[in-house]
């Protein structure tokens, strides 16, 4: 466990004005800051990511995350479907789709591929080679998928806005 998180309170540093703005908003619906931000983390919890669209959303298919929430899948429900689709349905010519940047790009609007072929199954190993040039890991080192003597990374890196459009992508391939 983080330092940071040890004990029962926690200090973070907040903008102040977005603090009171935010603290204002909140008590208007009779709540106060602290359970408006506990009611963030535990959305983030459920579905294992950030809970709502972060910045542009230019060129990315609104349309596919116009569902609910609760319709939407999460991050642990995606990994599980890419593994089974990846290890039983998925052809090899689908697989080396979910390689590639540009494609992920355009079917999900993820800006980097949905699979990762490791080089090894050692866990030490696994944990360098999913990490982006900038040292941050965007894939699982828990779960990953093998086919044909490869092993697979998947990516965990799902926003609400991507989830809509991978639910569409996966309906026709279980």
């Amino acid at each position: 466990m983080s330092p940071l998180l040890r004990g029962a309170i926690l200090k973070i540093k907040l903008d102040s004005k977005n603090a009171s703005q935010a603290a204002a908003i909140y008590e208007s619906l009779g709540l106060n800051l602290e359970v408006a931000i506990n009611a963030f983390l535990v959305k983030s919890i459920k579905v294992e990511g950030f809970p709502f669209v972060l910045g542009p959303t230019s060129g990315v298919d609104q349309s596919a995350t116009q569902s609910s929430d609760q319709a939407l899948p999460t991050n642990a429900e995606i990994t599980k479907t890419i593994k089974h689709l990846v290890e039983t349905t998925l052809d090899p010519s689908e697989i080396a789709q979910l390689l590639d940047a540009k494609y992920c790009k355009e079917q999900f609007g993820v800006g980097f591929p949905v699979l990762l072929q490791l080089s090894s199954s050692d866990p030490d190993q696994i944990r360098t080679e999913v990490k982006d040039g900038k040292g941050y890991n965007r894939y699982s080192t828990k779960v990953t998928a093998h086919r044909d003597e490869k092993l697979y990374a998947i990516t965990t890196q799902w926003l609400d806005r991507h989830r809509g459009q991978f639910k569409s992508w996966s309906e026709g391939r279980l």
